[in-house]
């Protein structure tokens, strides 16, 4: 078992998770949305590598 990279604490209880490779907003391309349940919210994770940015 390993330890996750990024953790949100109280749980965001998250529901869909997706990668954008689209063409329409290149600031975007790579970065990981997270659909969360908790607070009905879209989390977008800026990624570098394997290291979450922002």
């Amino acid at each position: 078992m390993a330890q996750p990279l990024f953790q949100w604490t109280p749980s965001i209880a998250p529901s869909a998770i997706a990668f954008d490779t689209g063409e329409r907003f290149p600031a975007w391309r790579g970065d990981l949305f997270v659909g969360a349940l908790g607070d009905q919210m879209l989390v977008r994770l800026q990624l570098e590598g394997t290291r979450v940015l922002h």
